[in-house]
């Protein structure tokens, strides 16, 4: 069933959007996060494009099942910018795009760039369907505005060609085909209509259906169509009946094999079957996959044994085998839908298993915390509390009921409110105000909350009268709860955002409210919280799933930033709490400043620059020496302060390669020559000004050529304190940890030339001789070594939030003067020429902090300022996000250290069985053995930059 519409209230009840008009903060999880409405494949198979109502347009990589870039353009608040529709030319050159946009226009996009070449103007209301013609100079459109259009390329652009007004409702699918000598096309629409054009003289032919039809597919022998009935209908290229095929299920979304021999088709409802049709075995059904249980109608064929289909309850790609239905491949972001909220205290529940029944109160299975920013499962004995639908006003007992009704017949489109036991009011829900009422309840002051699709959650008062929306969701509510005038509301659009009702009456003004602050969570329990102004806090790599979307007009293609390129400026853990505790961001922006320097600046003043290649992403060369030419373009006001280019990870600051920045000008053409080594290598370049640095462009480069026989020097400080001064501190494993990190590597020549190490533990690792280490490093170390630095024992941070690592003489109360800071390791580490391993084990439980809160250890703030730096090192915690690293006796270590030795020391890491043991190995297998070790509840975090390419760390 393709989207109705939807008119006047939701459009304001959706979508939160910052104040500035053209950076809008998004939510970006690595896939899509709404419903998919496209997939296409290109001419070569290498890549897939699929379009949303999450407002992008992604391209995969078909191999490696990842993501290579976002497409995206002018967007707004509610549905502005959601694509409805995508077409690709045959030689892949051009793609189209309809969607809600501001003048229903379709956008043409250089696909190889993205680069937005014109806008084509001519429909009067929302785009549903496009296609190209196989030489990719004619595109046809079909629009809600009940015109299919015909756009003909002249001279490298297009321009409206002819108009074929046929349609009396809803064109939803065209496609242009040649037969015999001509063009022609088919349009099927809301009116039951199926139509046939010549270009010259116009219709052919019209059959008349007695449901409303939606999608439409065409081959070289076959037409199919389908729409709100539980068939699929076929016809020859003259429009001749050929052949109804019945389904269990209503069949959206068709497409034809590349050879014609299959038809593919999606499907919504019960049972959830996407079903295959051999049409040289008289159109049977031949394979049903059913592993997308919801909504599922973007479907294509990728090659002739494989399809691919968009959709399912967390909107997945699969790539399945046609004959077997086997999996072979699947897409997805980090998120899920979050199907059920609680709130108890300073904790919000939630939970991910669907409910079957409107407002359905579901299992809670996790908890974030507020005060500590913690993630931990629920054991069953907090008491969550979920929305009631019971409340006891003064002299009347008023309850909830929903009930079938509304234009569209939904069995929850009405809400019952029950006085005493009897109907008093009813609330009906269109598409003006979000279909259905899928979640609702009572607030302590009776007021009536009711959360519906499209992002709507309205507040009504005991008359039915709306009081208020809320504004942020952009898709179907399905929990809510309340306590002491917070609201939580859990969505499918993966968010839990939190409200304040105070300024809430039972009077019928309506009030707009904006979430007070705005919580996402990712599968393996990154998260990120972030405010309406853009203030945000984050686990270490969760603020890489929001960033702003920069608009650039509507003739021109946006752009987009994570949140971590500001991270000097938004990422604000203080400030986030405040907000929670005060419930007003005001408040806490006044309160914040008191306490520390905090800058209040808008996104589009402090864009930073922008990097333009000259040469290409990848080269390959038989030389030493590759040349690169790249542009940075200033975006803002402010001065471009630096501009670094990095080898591997690391930046090169030989003679020669440092760009001398004096103003905010734009630099051209920037030349540099840069010695590579054998093998792969990547490039990166970053350009920066003093609130922001810019998205990174990479080079890849492959040097073929004589092998490099070339070994490093591996150099090794490994510290861990057990025995402190003060006993209070007392740990059991540091130090034993930091012996087995020397064990492991000191005998490790086959890879490494020489190796130097240093162990400092417990009475040798204070201040002082931690800081006489790092001056080792920094003198011996040079651009072709390795360093490895292992870090165990206590840490914490002070009342500013800086981090210290307690050596052997620490003192909590004069952590200045005692410990170790962390900007001394940072320092060493984003300065060494070196490729830099820093493995962390330094988040132990213990009774250390006396009547200091516990949320002030917490090396998250650390890690992530060290990232922030973009040096390229390889980072590898223990933990983070204020949990305790556990030991055990049985292990002899702590359990990071326990996995490290089990991954390196016994090769159990070395998965390809090929004596090596990489650092993406390694990775892979310490995640995978503490979560063993502590039955899950130790999270270790890995940072690998896409600027180094994997390498190895050891060998047997």
């Amino acid at each position: 069933m393709k989207r109705i519409l939807v008119l006047i209230y939701c459009l304001l009840m959706q979508c939160f959007v910052l104040a500035q008009n053209n950076a809008i903060l998004q939510l970006d999880t690595g896939g899509h996060k709404a419903r998919i409405w496209d997939i296409l494949v290109t001419s070569d198979k290498r890549f897939l494009v699929s379009a949303s109502d999450d407002k992008t347009i992604r391209v995969w990589d078909v191999d490696l099942k990842k993501e290579v870039r976002k497409i995206i353009g002018q967007i707004g608040s509610g549905n502005r910018g959601m694509i409805s529709a995508i077409a690709l030319s045959t030689d892949d050159n051009y793609l189209a795009v309809g969607g809600y946009f501001g003048n229903n226009e379709i956008r043409i996009y250089d696909f190889p760039t993205g680069q937005l070449l014109q806008t084509l103007k001519g429909h009067t209301n929302l785009v549903l369907d496009l296609d190209f013609n196989n030489q990719g100079n004619m595109l046809v459109s079909g629009a809600m505005d009940r015109q299919v259009i015909v756009w003909n390329r002249e001279n490298g652009s297009f321009k409206l060609y002819k108009k074929f007004l046929n349609h009396s409702d809803d064109v939803y699918g065209v496609k242009i085909f040649q037969h015999n000598s001509e063009y022609r096309i088919v349009s099927i629409g809301y009116d039951q209509r199926l139509n046939l054009y010549s270009l010259n003289p116009g219709l052919i032919k019209t059959i008349d259906h007695s449901f409303n039809l939606s999608y439409v597919s065409v081959s070289q022998k076959y037409i199919a169509v389908c729409g709100k009935a539980n068939k699929i209908s076929l016809f020859d290229m003259d429009l001749n009946p050929i052949k109804n095929i019945y389904t269990k299920t209503q069949p959206i979304g068709l497409a034809f094999s590349e050879d014609g021999r299959y038809l593919l088709s999606g499907h919504v409802g019960f049972p959830p079957n996407n079903n295959i049709y051999d049409l040289r075995k008289g159109f049977k059904q031949v394979t049903t996959f059913n592993k997308q249980h919801a909504l599922t109608q973007a479907v294509a064929f990728l090659d002739e044994n494989t399809a691919v289909t968009g959709g399912g309850e967390n909107y997945e790609i699969y790539f399945w085998n046609i004959n077997t239905a086997r999996v072979e491949g699947v897409i997805e972001g980090k998120g899920r839908k979050v199907w059920s909220v609680g709130i108890f205290d300073n904790k919000i529940g939630f939970g991910y298993t669907p409910m079957t029944y409107t407002n359905e109160k579901t299992k809670l299975e996790k908890y974030f915390n507020l005060e500590e920013f913690t993630i931990k499962d629920i054991q069953g004995n907090e008491k969550f509390k979920q929305i009631p639908v019971i409340y006891n006003g003064l002299n009347h007992t008023y309850t909830l009921q929903h009930t079938k009704g509304g234009k569209y017949g939904f069995s929850d489109a009405v809400l019952e409110i029950r006085k005493d036991g009897e109907i008093y009011k009813r609330i009906e829900r269109d598409a003006t105000n979000g279909y259905q009422h899928r979640t609702y309840g009572f607030t302590e002051n009776g007021l009536i909350i009711s959360g519906g699709n499209d992002g709507c959650l309205n507040i009504y008062n005991l008359e039915g009268e709306i009081v208020g929306g809320c504004i942020g969701h952009t898709g179907t509510i399905w929990s809510i709860a309340v306590e002491d005038n917070v609201l939580v509301s859990g969505s499918s659009d993966q968010t839990i955002k939190l409200w304040n009702l105070e300024s809430l009456t039972n009077q019928s003004e309506i009030k707009k409210l904006f979430p007070l602050i705005n919580i996402f969570i990712s599968n393996d329990d990154e998260w990120v919280v972030w405010s309406g102004k853009g203030y945000y806090a984050s686990s270490i790599g969760g603020d890489q799933f929001v960033g702003y979307h920069i608009n650039r007009g509507f003739d021109n293609a946006a752009d987009y930033f994570r949140s971590d390129r500001f991270f000097r400026t938004y990422y604000q853990p203080s400030l986030m709490k405040n907000i929670i505790r005060l419930k007003s961001e005001d408040k806490a922006l006044a309160f914040t400043k008191t306490k520390m320097r905090l800058n209040e600046v808008t996104i589009e003043d402090i864009l930073p620059p922008k990097i333009e290649l000259n040469t290409p992403e990848e080269i390959v060369t038989y030389k030493d020496e590759v040349e690169i030419d790249f542009d940075v373009i200033a975006q803002s006001d402010f001065n471009i302060t630096d501009i670094k280019i990095f080898l591997n990870g690391r930046e090169i600051k030989e003679r020669g390669m440092k760009v001398l920045v004096e103003d905010n000008s734009s630099f051209e053409h920037i030349r540099k020559n840069i010695k590579v080594p054998n093998g792969s290598s990547v490039l990166k370049i970053v350009a920066g000004n003093r609130f922001a640095a810019s998205n990174p462009v990479f080079i890849h480069v492959k040097r073929k050529g004589v092998e490099n026989m070339y070994k490093p020097n591996l150099y090794v400080l490994s510290i861990g304190v057990s025995e402190y001064k003060n006993i209070r501190y007392k740990l059991d494993f540091a130090a034993a940890d930091a012996h087995s990190i020397i064990e492991i590597f000191k005998n490790q020549t086959k890879l490494y030339q020489n190796i130097s190490y240093e162990l400092k533990t417990n009475i040798e690792a204070k201040r002082a001789d931690i800081l006489n280490s790092i001056d080792w490093l920094i003198n011996e170390a040079t651009q072709k070594d390795v360093v490895i630095m292992f870090i165990a024992g206590h840490g914490i941070n002070d009342g500013l939030n800086n981090y210290y690592f307690l050596s052997y003489d620490s003192d909590i109360e004069s952590l200045r003067s005692s410990a170790v800071k962390w900007t001394e390791f940072k320092d060493v580490i984003t300065n060494l020429p070196s490729k830099v391993i820093l493995f962390v084990d330094a988040c132990h439980s213990g009774n250390i902090l006396g009547s200091k809160k516990r949320g002030e250890s917490d090396i998250t703030t650390a890690i992530k300022d060290l990232i922030a730096a973009g040096t390229g090192q390889v980072i590898m915690t223990a933990t983070t996000d204020n949990s305790a690293a556990y030991e055990d006796p049985s292990w002899e270590h702590g359990a990071f250290t326990k996995a490290l030795t089990d991954g390196l020391k016994y090769m159990e890491a070395d998965f390809d069985k090929n004596d090596i043991i990489t650092i993406k190995e390694l990775d892979f297998y310490i995640t995978k053995r503490v979560k063993e070790l502590t039955k899950g509840h130790q999270k270790p975090t890995t940072i690998v930059p896409k600027s180094i390419p994997d390498f190895p760390i050891v060998a047997k």
